[in-house]
């Protein structure tokens, strides 16, 4: 079933370990650690959500999250967190207060749908 499905053997630090960025995000610029910050401060179940928001599912494929290509790429300051769910493509705005990007987090993955394999 996992071969098919994903599993949910979560490992947001791999998540992390595995993110990739474009333009001039890098993982030491102030708004990406402003997000990681507001990721870690999720609870697991905001943290599956937000999964769901970047994916549209809240599986992991079978060979664990080292295997999620996450992209985080630089938008408009003014604008929500956008996926792009087919490239796990995540636009975020250059926001570096951990409370606003928190903020803008939570408005996004509490008001998303997304699709389920199971």
């Amino acid at each position: 079933m996992e071969l098919m499905s994903g599993n949910e053997n979560y490992d947001w630090d791999a998540l992390k370990e595995n993110c990739t960025y474009k333009e001039y995000f890098n993982k030491d610029h102030p708004a990406i650690k402003a997000f990681w910050d507001s990721f870690f401060m999720l609870e697991e179940e905001e943290k599956k959500k937000f999964l769901l928001f970047l994916m549209g599912t809240t599986r992991i494929p079978w060979k664990g999250m080292s295997k999620v290509e996450m992209v985080i790429q630089p938008t408009d300051q003014t604008k929500l967190p956008v996926a792009h769910t087919c490239f796990n493509l995540l636009d975020l705005p250059p926001i570096t207060d951990k409370q606003e990007m928190f903020r803008r987090l939570k408005i996004c993955i509490d008001n998303n749908q997304g699709f389920t394999l199971v």
